[in-house]
């Protein structure tokens, strides 16, 4: 920077502006450069206090003499340039801002009719005539705009600026309650369309694609019951444009408001704790779900307001009191009739329903006859979320609201004709049995998306958008962890997390029986360095989803951890495991064991099986190396064992131990050698045992299906192969099916399989098991059993490293 020159004065052309944003002085803090392929340059300010957006002419150039620049750090000898004057062109409106600055892409085609990203707030009201006078720049720029560092995803963000809107573009001025002497403007949904909004203490906020709310800005006061009326195409009176206006209550009164200001109207009959508005008619209710509920409304918020006394309305039989409601109908487009004089619920134009959704996941419908509440039905619904139940908003095709996500309520909601008469407290529930019934009649609620809990009244403009769908392998993430369940619809054969031979990252790769290549379901460079480590890992059974979960070290120089994870993203428990880099693990019930090379000694001494008891739980226990009850002796078998399965006996016996419905943890060592972890009724590791086995291929597997045994076996019995020679078993699985014997038990029959590192192919393990008492080892001296074992190859697969088994059980 080498000078700078102040102009005498300057001229403001205001063109189309009404005069209400006409000002004498201006802060502008935020400045816009245009520039055409052709040269041709637009310099334009945005004045913060709402005034527009202004252009300098350059087609009167401005002219600068060489006198006029200032220098130098004596500013008593800087002054304005004499007999020099600037041009202002007025060529849009623009909201106040604060704490801003302006940037732009400076190559733009024409602008086109496209509205602005104007939030419009009104502008300060009319001053005297104008008269020119010189405009100086703010140093202290402000905005109530969130810095939004990111788009949100799951919502449109608002339209980029054209390159030079003019006064003729702008389609959603801001429009002024012709009876407010407030001036109160119009809630902009244009900016918003397809976003979910929601009132936070007292910020508007705006949902984000992580589930994160930004404040958009502040309310002009403490305010509840906030709703917004959007003034649809069908009514009579509506323009052109639809009109969207916010409502709420502050101190007791209900006003019409925006950023800067309110309007009040008149008091309310109690301070609402839920409230919507729909045809300008205002519904409230207070304690709704308990003996002291009430519910009211007010018709005609638009043009002389009518306020009627409320009604007590005392609820039961859902916990907590509905903190936010939509209104609905009498649904207009049924397909199929699934009972006779059933309610059907979403759009329509006959009907009034308020509907709201309790913290322990019920959907509550209340009959309203003109306003006044006649009855109301508790539904059963299918619902996995928890947490206060907030922001419900109706998009015009569903019902969304937020707990400790966002969901999503199908259409319509169908109220059976014997949820009115009070014969069931809750609809589409057996209470004797304690379970769901009539499920055809049930609402479906579902997870959406993420979502902060929190808020209180939501708000939409126009029908919520999400991301597209994802692909096959990767299902909509559910709730809880927030991560997305393994597909095992597709992905139902053996699984491993691995690193290719040519790759330095790992990959979730699906062994294909035929060949015995591993393909690719996703990488996982999203989850650690270069330098970090993924092993240990196996599906975790939450309800009827699947998740990868294992131990995790994100980089070579940290603890690894426990953590679930999916395609995009993971879930990690702060506790650190007792082995880094755990090579070894499983998932039995809610218990996840691991080990690291166990069989070989470490920095410790000899190495155990440890795990960690209660995953999913908010509080698992994670158990330490001083509670093993027995080391490995490293003498008992080749090397190390580098996987292990999970088994429980129910209907058969797999290993013959003299104990009864026993779980064990059942692994392979270098030489083939099986070693078994029995367990105590606890899931806590008891013994070990360890067995020499017999290696062969059948030609029929335990399925009945056929075997190629002719490649293997030309492998085994070749007088040349180094029958010294060891392989890895890094990868085992466990599948799981119904057997003659128990035909509707899907449990009963186990098949665990190995995968051989050094591609020797897929070993079946034949159970049961015999293992005397005297096979297990716990003490002092440990042996290895007399007894032997049975290992069957049944399919190729190719070479792996670091790399560890999992799969779809049934």
């Amino acid at each position: 920077p080498e000078s700078y020159a102040v102009l005498d004065g300057t001229t403001v052309d205001w063109g189309d502006a009404t005069d209400n944003v006409k000002v004498t002085k201006g802060k502008f803090g935020a400045a816009f450069a245009y520039q055409s392929l052709e040269g041709d340059a637009e310099l334009q300010f945005a004045e913060n206090g709402g005034a527009g957006l202004f252009q300098i002419d350059l087609e009167l150039p401005l002219v600068i003499g060489d006198d006029c620049w200032n220098t130098g750090v004596d500013v008593t000898l800087h002054a304005v340039c004499p007999g020099t004057t600037a041009k202002l062109v007025w060529v849009g409106p623009s909201s106040t801002a604060s704490s801003n600055d302006g940037m732009n892409c400076p190559y733009q085609e024409k602008p086109t009719a496209l509205p602005t990203t104007a939030v419009p707030i009104p502008v300060p009201t009319a001053v005297p005539s104008y008269k020119p006078t010189t405009l100086k720049p703010t140093s202290e720029p402000t905005s109530p705009l969130p810095d939004m560092t990111y788009e949100p995803s799951l919502q449109p963000t608002e339209v980029p600026p054209t390159r030079a809107p003019t006064p003729s573009q702008v389609t959603y001025a801001p429009t002024m309650a012709e009876t407010s002497p407030a001036e109160v403007a119009s809630f902009n949904c244009t900016a918003y369309e397809g976003a979910l909004l929601r009132v936070e203490d007292r910020d508007l906020t705006l949902r984000m694609a992580d589930g994160s709310f930004a404040t958009v800005w502040e309310l002009p006061g403490d305010a509840t019951g906030v709703a917004l009326h959007t003034e649809s195409s069908e009514e009579e009176d509506a323009d052109e444009d639809a009109e969207t206006r916010l409502y709420g209550a502050f101190d007791g009164e209900l006003c019409e408001f925006d950023a800067e200001r309110k309007r009040c109207l008149g008091p309310l009959e109690f301070e609402p704790d839920a409230a919507t508005i729909v045809d300008w008619t205002y519904y409230y209710g207070k304690d709704l779900g308990s003996e002291d509920g009430k519910l009211a409304f007010v018709e005609d918020v638009d043009d002389e307001p009518d306020f009627p006394e409320a009604w007590d309305f005392p609820m039961a039989h859902f916990n907590g009191t509905l903190r936010s409601f939509v209104l609905l109908r009498d649904f207009e487009d049924i397909e199929e009739d699934v009972g006779e004089d059933s309610t059907y619920l979403g759009s329509g134009d006959e009907g009034e329903y308020l509907v709201g959704v309790s913290d322990d996941g019920k959907v509550v419908v209340i009959k309203l006859d003109d306003g006044e509440p006649e009855e109301y039905a508790v539904l059963h619904a299918s619902y996995d979320g928890e947490g206060p139940v907030t922001s419900m908003v109706f998009d015009g095709d569903a019902v969304y609201f937020t707990s400790d996500a966002l969901y999503k309520i199908d259409l319509p909601i169908i109220v059976a004709e014997w949820c009115w008469d009070g014969e069931d407290v809750v609809c589409y529930y057996n209470e004797d049995e304690g379970e769901a019934e009539d499920e055809k009649y049930m609402p479906l609620i579902t997870y959406a998306g993420p979502a902060d809990a929190g808020g209180s009244s939501g708000l939409v403009c126009g029908s919520l958008t999400f991301e597209e769908a994802l692909p096959s392998y990767a299902p909509t993430p559910e709730a809880g962890l927030g991560l997305e369940p393994f597909d095992c619809s597709v992905n139902f054969h053996p699984v491993q997390v691995m690193k290719p031979e040519d790759e330095d990252y790992y990959s979730v790769m699906q062994l294909d029986p035929a060949s015995g290549e591993y393909e690719e379901i996703y990488d996982l460079e999203h989850l650690i360095t270069e330098d970090g480590h993924v092993n240990a890992v196996d599906l975790w059974l939450d309800g009827d989803k699947y998740y990868v979960a294992g131990s995790v070290r994100d980089d070579d120089d940290e603890d690894s951890k426990l953590c679930f994870f999916d395609s995009e993203g993971r879930v990690c428990y702060d506790n650190p495991l007792e082995e880094v880099k755990a090579n070894a693990g499983c998932i039995l019930g809610d218990n996840f064991y691991y080990a690291k090379d166990l069989g070989e000694d470490g920095d410790d001494g000899a190495r155990s099986v440890y795990w960690v008891e209660g995953i999913g739980s908010e509080e698992p226990v994670f158990h330490s190396k001083d509670e093993a009850e027995f080391v490995v002796n490293e003498d008992l078998f080749e090397k190390s064992v580098l996987d292990f399965v999970g088994i429980s006996e129910t209907v058969n016996e797999f290993i013959d131990d003299g104990e009864e419905e026993r779980s064990y943890l059942v692994g392979l060592g270098q030489g083939f050698e099986v070693v078994v972890i029995r367990l105590k009724d606890d899931g806590t590791p008891e013994s070990y045992a360890v067995l020499e086995s017999g290696v062969g291929c059948a030609d029929v597997n335990s399925l009945g299906q056929p075997v190629d045994c002719a490649d293997f076996n030309a492998w085994w019995e070749d007088e040349e192969r180094d029958e010294d020679e060891t392989s890895a078993f890094g990868a085992a699985f466990n599948f799981r099916g119904p057997t003659p014997e128990a035909p509707d038990n899907a449990w009963a029959m186990v098949q665990t399989y190995f995968a051989s590192n050094e591609g020797w192919g897929i070993f079946e393990l034949v159970y049961p098991l015999e293992i005397p008492e005297e096979c297990w080892n716990s003490g002092e001296e440990h042996s290895e059993c007399d007894e032997t074992a049975q290992l069957l190859w049944r399919m190729p697969s190719e070479k792996s490293k670091s790399n560890d088994g999992m799969n779809c059980p049934l």
